[in-house]
């Protein structure tokens, strides 16, 4: 939740899709807010419905975010997924802004990597 100033408020409302024929979860994904100055304001999680509302967050423009994944069910060797970036975003005094992120190609933000002879994790 982000708290605004004032009664200048309104909320955001992001879902988060993947790509076409592309089965695994938009859920649990992580959205990072960002103001227009750059400073993240703050940070949510989707829920099974890869949705995640923000609420009461300052009337203005330049809003924007960052858009994460890591697995909790199936490890992945790629660590957290970064999924893309949205920017532009202006919140409107008493409405709700809806959001729709489609997720298109994975990238990686880190990689875990496993030496199977010495049964350890390597340090990149």
């Amino acid at each position: 939740m982000v708290l605004g100033g004032g009664s200048g408020t309104g909320d955001l409302s992001i879902t988060v899709v993947n790509a076409e024929d592309w089965t695994g979860p938009a859920n649990s994904a992580t959205i990072r807010l960002f103001d227009k100055t750059g400073q993240q304001t703050a940070l949510q999680t989707t829920d099974a419905a890869g949705v995640t509302i923000f609420s009461g967050i300052t009337t203005g423009t330049g809003y924007s975010y960052k858009v994460n994944y890591l697995s909790n069910s199936q490890p992945s060797p790629f660590g957290e997924e970064y999924w893309g970036t949205k920017a532009g975003i202006a919140v409107e005094r008493g409405h709700t802004i809806y959001e729709t992120f489609t997720r298109n190609l994975p990238y990686a933000l880190s990689i875990n990597i496993h030496d199977s002879l010495t049964n350890a994790d390597v340090a990149l």
